[in-house]
Order: C-alpha cells, then structure tokens, then sequence
C-alpha cells in the first residue's frame, strides 16, 4: 500500500505457490513427510502445524476515504470475489490472529500457534463468493481501515480477486480494482537441473551435462535488476528425489518470505539411498551405501562445471552456490575443474560449503581438526608436486572488494552430528578401505592405492586416474569434515576465504536432525540462517533486517 508502482495486471500478476506439500511439526524436529504418501496440506481446513504455514501468505484491503460509519454499518457486509482467466485456481481464506497485519505468523512461534486456531471464512472459488461481517475490518488511521487475511493457494491457475461493500440483500455497492494472483505449484518457480533424478544410476551412466527435470521452471532472460541474481542449490548424500524437491522448496520459501526475488535453482545427482538409520554406519549397508555414493557425487561434479559455465552465458547472471552435506564433494570438484581451465571472469559470485561432508584437509593441509588417516587429501600427488587436493578451486569465485579474500565460505558445526557422532562420518572414514580395495605404504612412505575385486579388474590405482575411486573406498581421511573441522584452535583456510559458526551464532546442535537444520524446523527458529546466507551472498541491500 506504500507505493502504486507493484500494482498487480493481467500481465503482471502476484505469484504464490499453492499448499501441496504434507508438513509435519512444530518444533525444530519439523520435516516433511513424502506428498505422494500423505493427504497434502491443502486437504485441511485448518493448517496442520506451525510449519504449515510457510506455504500461507498475507491478502489485504484496504479502504481510504470513507467514514466508519459506513464501513461498521450493521447492514452492510464484506463481499469478496474471483474471477478465473485460467486454469481453476482456488483460495482458502483465514482471518488473522489478533488482527496483526505484519508477519507474525512466520516469525513468531506463540503468534503462529494462535493462527493454527482460526476457522477460514471458506473457499473462494469463482462460484463461491465469501461474505464478512463488516466488523472485520481495523483502523488504519483517519477514514482508512484495513482487512487483514491470510491465504493459502489450493490449486493453480491465474484469476483475478476483488472486494465490495453489499447491503445484505443486495448486491455490491462499491468495489475495489482487481487484484491479480497466479498460483502455481512450488516447483514451477524455479529450475532444476539434474545429472540423474533417481538413487540408482550408476557413476559410469552419469553425464557431463545437466538438463532440466520435466517439473523445472524455464526462466527468460532477467528483466530486472534483482532477476541477474541467480542461487544454486546442490543437495547432499540419501535423498530420494521427492526430499530433494522438499528441500529446494523449503530454501525457495524462506528466501522468498526474507525479501529474495532473484532466481533460483536445485542441481540435483543420484544419490543412493537406504532406509536404514541414516547414520548408523555400524550397519555396512550405510558404508557402502555411503561410498558409493560419495563416488558419484565426486563424478556430477562435471555436470555442474558445465551448468556454472552455462549459466554465466546469460546476460551476466550472478551466479551464487550453496551446496549441503555431500553436494560439497560435487561443488568443490566443479570449481577446481573451472579454475584448473583458467575461466574468467570466475564462475561463481559466492560459495558457501554448509555443513560438509568434504575432507578438511583437501581444502587446507595444516590447519584442521586432525582424525587418524592418510594425508592423501592434505598433500595429494599432482607429478612432483604435493599439495591439497581441491588447490585453486577458490579461484574460480569472485574476490570480495573489501577483504581481498576469495568469496569461499565455511558454514560449520563442530558438534554436526552426521560429521562428528561416534558411529557416523569419522567412522566411515576409519572403516576404509571398503571391501574390495586396499592400500599399503611403500618403503619410501608414499601410499599405493590397490583394487581387489573383481579379480579380472584388480589393479594398483593411479591418483591421477582413480582418484574418485581412492577417495570414495579406499583412502581414509586424516582431518575432520570440513563441517565439523573449525573450532577455537582450528581454523581451516587455505580455500576456504572466511567461516561463520552454526553453533554459536544459530545455536545448531547435536541432534541427528540438525545436520540439515536449515530445512527443518519451523521458519521463526531457522529464518536468521536464511538471511546469514543472503547476506553472505551479499543479497540483503534493499530488504527489510528480520
């Protein structure tokens, strides 16, 4: 109501998502269950949970100029109306808790847990006008009062909604200018590009060029300023392709909630999966499941080097990673690959490695947390030379104009569960080799990588050959995850150009649900991740400080 220069058109309408994903929870062990599974979110006719309501948005009106009289008149009532102009979209409507016409809802959790008692005034359809009492209106100031609702989209489609003031038995006497909402489902609303959509291709069948998933958006060529904006999301190890989507939509969401409104995009690569615990890794079924796994993460990294270049052939897209868990095994490798090439200028704007389930020392060899292992990673073999392994990747990110330093951030846990539990990543790392492979030190302390089984491909490994192969089952790490690897006396650098500590800044602990804390929960306990991160991608400018 600031300003009349956002007013919606039929060629410019507001953009929602609809309700179709099935939450669960209202605490910090919140999730979402598979849709395909659960009776969707929209199916209630209340919302189900405090998360729930990360898929509500605000609708108000707003009268300027008439007197209360008439807008407290008994005899009349609130009318309000929707007119499709395609598909067969469909609201439910909700008063507002206390009235509060600010995001209460989102970013409080005793305001949100008020609203999860508000009865909807109905459905609006285009064959179902709902009626308010007109004591639902507020004061906002002299002769101007506002209408506070919340809504959430039910179905897709474009349609126009407007408001009228009705005499009980009559029709409208007044009515407002229309207001032009497109629903849409979630993942219309952003790009997914994948090197294998499912948790069973295996690393020989993955290609060296993404290509968007038939759900994926297709945006144009940006129009406006914040459209050059561009984030990627690159998920981790065990997600079926529904989870993935889930938390792609989750990131989408509470960018959008903060203000965001550049683009923005899911890479995604197959991952195998278990439905075991999912960091027992006392059960060998998780081990292998895990390397095999790390393997074809080290292996989509060249579909996302492609995809970075790609991106950056449009009209100077600023191109921003933040990649979880595993995905910094795909991300890591992709950037060593770009600067290994000598692109310029960079290929990315801004890396944060979240939570990783990378070796530390491939990034730094001198200064993290120390497990027992094999320095392969810290001191790698590249012809005479020895170094760690991932040297030169910060070279394809942008340098930061004030610090001078490599825009490469360690978005870190010390206490990670996944990264630092007894029986999950250090003792993955221990249980190496797998089955199958082996390695020996030589009499001059070098490592010889060895390939048991098959008997017909046994071999001795070459580093600069089978080098996803040694990492993945056969070399044991000698330091800590790159997540769980800064604390007081370690501070991992090298490639890595700054950290910002989960722990103490956002209080992420040691359960096993918090290693992708930022994906569950509800949005008042994890929003201040969300905008670490725009910040750190140096996308706060404009937008209001939660």
């Amino acid at each position: 109501f600031a300003s009349r220069t956002d007013r919606t058109y039929p060629t410019n309408p507001f953009t929602f998502w609809i309700n179709d994903d099935a939450d669960v929870g209202s605490d910090d062990a919140a999730g979402d269950n598979d849709p395909s599974l659960y009776a969707l979110d929209s199916s209630y006719a209340k919302p189900i949970c405090v998360r729930d309501l990360e898929d509500f948005t605000r609708l108000q009106f707003k009268i300027d100029g008439l007197p209360s009289q008439f807008v407290n008149n008994p005899n009349l009532v609130t009318q309000i109306y929707l007119t499709n102009l395609s598909g067969a979209p469909l609201l439910r409507l909700f008063p507002v808790t206390g009235g509060e016409t600010g995001l209460g809802y989102l970013t409080n959790y005793t305001t949100a847990s008020l609203q999860l008692l508000q009865n909807a005034f109905g459905v609006l359809s285009s064959s179902t006008t709902l009626t308010l009492p007109n004591g639902s209106w507020a004061n906002a100031g002299f002769n101007a009062f506002i209408l506070p609702l919340l809504f959430e989209g039910i179905s897709t489609g474009r349609c126009s909604i407007t408001f009228g003031l009705a005499s009980n038995t009559g029709p409208a006497l007044v009515t407002s200018r229309p207001f032009y909402l497109d629903l849409k489902k979630v993942t219309d609303l952003y790009e997914h590009w994948t090197v294998g959509d499912n948790t069973t291709s295996d690393w020989t069948q993955i290609p060296a060029r993404a290509t968007r998933t038939p759900d994926s958006a297709v945006f144009n060529d940006p129009k406006t300023a914040s459209g050059l904006d561009y984030i990627l999301f690159v998920h981790g190890w065990r997600m079926q392709p529904w989870e993935r989507r889930a938390f792609a939509s989750t990131a989408y969401k509470r960018l959008w909630h903060l203000g965001y409104k550049g683009r923005f995009g899911l890479y995604s690569w197959p991952t195998d999966y278990t439905g075991t615990a999912f960091w027992d890794m006392t059960l060998a079924v998780n081990r292998q499941n895990y390397d095999r796994s790390e393997e074809r993460a080290w292996w989509s990294s060249l579909g996302l080097w492609n995809l970075l270049l790609d991106l950056n052939k449009q009209p100077t897209y600023r191109v921003r990673v933040l990649a979880h868990s595993m995905g910094n095994i795909v991300t890591s490798e992709a950037l060593r690959f770009a600067a290994g090439k000598g692109n310029k200028p960079a290929v990315l704007h801004t890396y944060i490695a979240s939570q990783a389930a990378s070796v530390a020392h491939a990034y730094d060899a001198t200064n993290p947390a120390v497990i027992s292992g094999t320095t392969v990673y810290g001191f790698y073999p590249r012809g005479t030379n020895y170094q760690a392994y991932f040297t030169g990747m910060k070279n394809a990110v942008a340098t930061d104009p004030l610090t001078l330093a490599k825009r490469t951030f360690n978005f870190h846990n010390s206490v990670d569960y996944a990264l630092n539990a007894t029986f999950t990543w250090p003792f993955n790392q221990s249980s190496k080799p797998d089955f199958g492979w082996d390695f020996q030190i030589n009499g001059s302390g070098k490592s010889i990588w060895k390939r048991l089984l098959p008997i017909y491909q046994a071999a001795v490994l070459n580093p600069q050959v089978n080098a996803y192969e040694i990492f993945s089952h056969a070399a044991p790490a000698s330091s800590q995850a790159l997540g769980a690897a800064e604390d007081p006396t370690h501070i991992v650098r090298g490639e890595i150009g700054g950290a910002f500590n989960l722990r103490t800044n956002f209080n992420f602990q040691a359960n096993d649900y918090e290693h992708s804390a930022q994906f569950n929960s509800i949005n008042a306990n994890r929003r201040l991740y969300w905008w670490q991160v725009l910040s750190t991608f140096s996308l706060t400018n404009n937008l209001p400080v939660p």
